[in-house]
């Protein structure tokens, strides 16, 4: 598992571990902390309150694998977007999600402190329930209502272990994208289930599943995270795209050559749009009405679209919770297996999927 995720900012909050030298908590002072993070003008899943976290040092003190509440036997460190903080106590809530679409989830949420009093709403360290209703969708807002206190002992709080998971949002292709099928390039609006499509691993396959999914200019203005990446014409190396692709900011591109050999000891990778806006010829579109597709076949592909290779959609508790419920049990229709967990396990990833941080050395 990573040490290097995303966590979603909270804000800047009262001290509750103001007394080094053990591991207990000040009760009043996270009681204070109780109440709703996020709004519908303000998300938690906006680009103002993702962050980048990065480890830095966590292996001294009380436990070598975490961030100790315990300042006093180590300094544990990590950044967040660059910037060195130290770990100062960890507390777990009895929380409830809220995603944009106004469903709910019901969750322990662990959340962190710095000693600079920034509060962090952070990922599982295993690939739990809570974690997947992190994943499911974009969050809205976290309504934190009653501590859980470490050993059932009131006042006691938690080291933070440091390797956690990590997830990303669903990718879709955008109107006019033209895919290489048996019959030549298709726009992506015109194809059809059973139409055949080029494949890199896997010849012509054919499309099981087409979803569809418009947003109006307003919406894409209140949530500019949901705005298209463009690649200009020839932004990658060999006239690749042969013209502008446009896709949503979770499409994953194919990356290959020798860097992601040298740093990842794999040839070809998938690295999702938005992490690649440091290239030249990337960038975001400003907000406007917007069609998003999705293509699936029976396993995780890599198809061409503009002459470019693109992933397919692969389904995951986070890609499935955001195509809509009609979508979704059209999904289950087609694919039982994919109600279970052992079924998504199964739909594995055609090539390793890079976070942010590790997206980094190849831009």
């Amino acid at each position: 598992m990573p040490t290097s995720f995303e966590v979603l900012f909270l804000g800047n909050l009262p001290d509750i571990d103001a007394g080094e030298g053990n591991q207990f908590v000040s009760q009043t002072a996270v009681n204070s902390w109780l109440g709703t993070y996020g709004s519908a003008s303000d998300p938690l899943a906006s680009t103002d309150n993702v962050k980048d976290w990065e480890a830095d040092s966590f292996s001294g003190g009380i436990e070598a694998n975490s961030y100790d509440i315990d300042n006093t036997a180590s300094n544990d460190t990590f950044t967040v977007d660059g910037v060195t903080q130290t770990h100062d106590s960890t507390m777990i809530f009895n929380a409830t999600i809220t995603y944009f679409d106004g469903t709910t989830a019901n969750i322990t949420a662990v959340v962190t402190q710095a000693t600079n009093g920034d509060v962090y709403l952070m990922p599982e360290f295993s690939a739990n329930a809570d974690q997947a209703a992190i994943e499911a969708a974009p969050i809205q807002s976290i309504q934190l209502i009653s501590p859980v206190y470490a050993n059932g002992n009131p006042g006691q709080g938690y080291n933070l272990v440091a390797d956690r998971q990590a997830a990303d949002l669903v990718p879709c292709f955008t109107l006019g994208t033209m895919i290489a099928t048996d019959r030549g390039e298709i726009p992506v609006e015109a194809l059809k289930v059973d139409d055949r499509v080029m494949t890199r691993d896997n010849g012509l396959q054919s499309i099981r599943w087409i979803g569809r999914r418009d947003l109006t200019k307003k919406e894409v203005s209140i949530k500019p995270d949901w705005a298209p990446v463009r690649f200009a014409a020839g932004a990658f190396s060999g006239a690749v795209p042969e013209t502008d692709l446009v896709l949503s900011p979770n499409h994953r591109v194919l990356i290959t050559g020798e860097q992601a050999a040298l740093y990842f000891g794999e040839n070809e990778v998938l690295v999702a749009a938005k992490h690649l806006l440091a290239m030249h010829d990337v960038s975001r579109e400003a907000p406007g009405d917007v069609a998003y597709f999705h293509i699936m076949f029976d396993r995780h592909e890599v198809i061409l679209s503009n002459g470019a290779w693109t992933e397919s959609f692969q389904p995951a508790d986070y890609s499935l919770k955001g195509i809509g419920e009609s979508q979704r049990a059209e999904l289950f229709d087609l694919f039982p297996e994919l109600s279970t967990t052992a079924g998504l396990g199964n739909y594995q990833s055609a090539r390793r999927a890079l976070k942010k941080h590790e997206a980094c050395l190849l831009v």
